[in-house]
């Protein structure tokens, strides 16, 4: 199947491994791979005029002997996070394998001095995480920026269902599956729990899962229910069900290997939905006033996407041709520690500059959960790109050590991201 181009995540938890929230304790470090060394004749990375001096050579390891401590989401994240981890590895930075967080915790221990880089901040959604109050009370945001843009508009969250289904029973909205007498009978003649009158729709454990079941009751959607999965299980029966001609409905946030599998507007379309959930935390669930889209995105209109009525049918009734996706589209990138930054002008310039295609991550993804590792997968990708590496890596050789540290984090649509 082809790959599709616009993608979306799973929320994290916290390994085993991870310290306690707050802990200063000092993480283990693992050497990345030795750089290719891609200088002149001379050895060095390039060279600079400083007033009047002579050009002074750019070390190529200028991070050599620092230690780093690295944070991704969940496992869907380690792809991108050892794409990080090797490229600081080339600059001498000695990076942690990846800590799991939520952005609950991640931001936390960014602002508290735990974390030094978490590379799966969705923006503005995550916002709301840096306007925060960090463990002194203080400002999270007075801590933490968003470094770089890794992946533009490269997080989706919002409902897929299976194509054919979709055409032959008229249904583009998730209010339409619910409130239709004679869909509603076809789906759950032959869906997961066949016959309990009800369209049994998938979602994932965590934050998806309730984001899903809040905007269901906000909806007042009673004919439908829920089979939360994790991520390979979910993968498993969907394929199955759209390769079985099958109806099928699910919850999903991009970039996830499912949507390397399931194209939408030939196998699956995404689902509109009539109305936009608040901050009345219907559940009750903790903090579940912040799945409020209402007035998110980029231009504060809320949950809809520039996703063409190919993929969502729903876009064709809008007259600005928008998908009502019922969720903010998000760009994925990475948020730092303010003093980590400062400390490390090379890798902040390197965090700037990484900028990564959906389809490469999602092409990833997909045989990551065939079983293949994903720091060979990012290997690889590195040794596939190696000519934009190298401009990524004597870009941040050559910054000035002295280079000014990262402005504050806010709303990162209305600064210069550092």
């Amino acid at each position: 199947m082809a790959v599709w181009a616009v993608w979306l995540a799973a929320a994290g938890c916290s390994s085993s491994e991870i310290p306690a929230v707050g802990s200063s304790a000092a993480p283990t470090a693992v050497a990345a791979s030795e750089p290719t060394d891609t200088a002149g004749a001379d050895g060095t990375a390039g060279a600079g005029l400083v007033g009047d001096r002579a050009p002074v050579a750019a070390p190529l390891r200028p991070g050599e002997g620092v230690e780093v401590t690295a944070g991704t989401e969940g496992q869907w994240g380690h792809f991108r996070a050892e794409l990080y981890r090797q490229l600081l590895g080339e600059l001498g930075y000695e990076v942690s394998d990846p800590w799991e967080a939520g952005p609950n915790v991640a931001y936390l221990w960014m602002a508290a001095g735990d974390l030094d880089y978490w590379t799966d901040g969705r923006f503005p959604s995550h916002e709301v995480w840096l306007d925060g109050d960090s463990y002194d009370g203080s400002r999270v945001g007075d801590h933490v920026s968003v470094v770089g843009e890794q992946m533009p508009v490269g997080n989706v969250l919002g409902w897929l269902i299976s194509k054919t289904f979709a055409d032959e029973h008229g249904v583009f909205t998730m209010d339409e599956l619910n409130s239709d007498p004679a869909a509603l009978a076809a789906f759950d003649a032959a869906d997961a729990v066949p016959g309990d009158g009800k369209a049994d729709v998938f979602s994932l454990w965590g934050t998806y899962g309730n984001i899903a079941e809040s905007q269901a009751a906000f909806s007042g959607w009673d004919n439908i229910a829920f089979v939360r999965l994790d991520d390979a299980e979910m993968i498993e029966r969907a394929v199955g069900a759209v390769t079985a001609d099958a109806p099928v409905a699910m919850f999903v946030g991009t970039p996830l290997a499912l949507t390397a599998m399931l194209e939408p507007g030939v196998d699956v379309y995404w689902l509109g939905v009539e109305e936009f959930l608040d901050d009345s935390n219907p559940l009750g669930h903790l903090e579940g006033e912040l799945f409020s889209q209402v007035t998110r995105g980029h231009d504060g209109v809320g949950g809809y996407a520039a996703i063409s009525a190919r993929e969502c049918p729903a876009a064709a009734s809008r007259p600005d041709g928008l998908c009502p996706l019922g969720w903010a589209a998000n760009d994925i990138a990475v948020a730092a520690r303010n003093d980590f930054l400062a400390a490390n002008a090379a890798a902040a310039a390197l965090l700037e500059a990484v900028t990564l295609s959906p389809v490469d991550v999602s092409q990833a993804l997909a045989r990551q959960a065939d079983g293949s590792d994903p720091a060979a997968l990012a290997a690889e990708w590195i040794a596939a790109n190696r000519l934009l590496v190298d401009q990524w890596l004597t870009a941040a050789r050559t910054v000035p050590a002295e280079a000014e540290p990262a402005s504050s984090g806010g709303d990162v649509h209305s600064q210069e991201r550092r």
